[in-house]
């Protein structure tokens, strides 16, 4: 239970880094020789492979159940918000593997 608390509390942070690093200033994905369009493709890429994984992992989005146990009505599996951090963390490690770096748009 502590792994998955140190897990949780790890893509807590990573979603609340990219929220202030948005926050700060328009982010986008560049490499060097790359282009926005290509950049574009591939992100669009990474984006539809990482639902499809998340679909995978978790399967089809369902509205939340409750245990109504001995925890009253904590909510059974990932939640709306772990999912979109488990996506966002696969769209990000993907386009790193492409050899892009997220960086601040110059204004």
């Amino acid at each position: 239970m502590q792994a998955t608390a140190s897990g949780r509390a790890l893509r807590l942070f990573t979603f609340a880094l990219a929220l202030l690093l948005t926050a700060c200033g328009e982010m986008r994905w560049t490499r060097p020789g790359g282009d926005h369009a290509s950049a574009g493709n591939d992100l669009a890429n990474c984006r539809v492979a990482a639902h499809s994984s998340t679909e995978r992992m978790y399967g089809p989005m369902l509205p939340p159940v409750t245990s109504g146990g001995q925890f009253g009505n904590a909510p059974v599996g990932p939640t709306p918000a772990d999912r979109q951090m488990r996506e966002q963390e696969t769209v990000n490690r993907c386009m790193r593997d492409k050899g892009y770096a997220l960086v601040p748009v110059d204004g």
